[in-house]
């Protein structure tokens, strides 16, 4: 069976929940549109809305942090291309926030913190990355999951793992198990994309919560390590030709030698996006 793109997703809120989309344009150089377009600041986060900047997750209330696994129990639903948020939590009734408009960030900032409860660090705070992406990475593109390797895992440790605990863009069927390990340095094409494959996703622990209930049930870290001797799952690739990506896309690894050997290519990565080095290794 030829791989294929089975799911395609974008997050317009970092931290809350995902947007099934069925298809989407993206640029050279660029994400999804539209993905991680706002986000949900910590109290002690120095974040202007008139001037947005990339910041480390650590900035940013998300699934990561013990106590913010609360996020996964509302469930979200987007109008508008994904600007309007339409939240409902699990006692309550919905509600809607337009998050174009200053008004609405407030609302959902009212809302979401009302929601969270008293913080530590201060009350959070909804606002937006402008033209930017705020991604748990600097540089712009895609994040992919092999949908045979979650299942790998989740047979391995004898339970269901969601796929969508790993927040990903694109998840590809109709692969082998980590057969995305040997995509790095290497150019996939996938619909009429082209994307050049950087480096591993090393997983921290946003993944131990479940997406449908929001309890923080699998510690998924220990248990890659446990299995497979290192804690990645996934590939981050950047879009050398922009254009269409659609569900039912063909999937299509260039056969071309890769330039680079993949520890140094992902070595590259890294330092590039040197905030990774702080608590990881990269390893061959």
């Amino acid at each position: 069976m030829p791989a294929t793109v089975a799911r395609l997703y974008r997050y317009p809120v970092k931290g809350l929940g995902a947007e099934p989309l069925p298809h989407a344009e993206v640029a050279r150089g660029g994400g999804v549109p539209g993905d991680r377009r706002w986000a949900i600041a910590r109290g002690r986060t120095a974040y202007d809305d008139a001037h947005p900047v990339w910041m480390r997750k650590e900035a940013f209330v998300m699934l990561m942090r013990d106590g913010d696994e609360r996020l996964a129990a509302l469930r979200c639903g987007f109008e508008a291309d994904g600007a309007v948020l339409v939240a409902t939590p699990p006692d309550g009734p919905s509600w809607r926030a337009d998050l174009r408009t200053a008004t609405g960030r407030a609302d959902a900032t009212a809302r979401l913190s009302a929601f969270l409860g008293p913080r530590a660090d201060g009350a959070a705070r909804v606002v937006s990355a402008g033209s930017l992406s705020l991604t748990d990475i600097p540089q712009n593109g895609l994040s992919v999951i092999n949908l045979a390797s979650g299942d790998d895992f989740a047979r391995r440790v004898g339970r269901p793992i969601d796929p969508l605990r790993f927040r990903a863009n694109v998840y590809v069927a109709g692969l082998p198990a980590f057969a995305e390990r040997e995509w790095i340095g290497r150019r996939i094409g996938i619909g009429s994309l082209v994307v050049a494959v950087d480096a591993h996703i090393e997983r921290c622990k946003a993944t131990q919560v479940d997406p449908a209930t929001a309890a923080r049930d699998v510690d998924t870290v220990r248990l890659l390590r446990e299995h497979y001797g290192h804690v990645e799952l996934g590939v981050y690739a950047e879009v050398v030709d922009g254009g269409r990506i659609a569900l039912g896309d063909a999937v299509t690894p260039d056969a071309t030698p890769v330039t680079a050997a993949p520890r140094l290519r992902r070595a590259f990565f890294y330092v590039k996006n040197g905030w990774i080095l702080l608590r990881s290794r990269v390893r061959g």
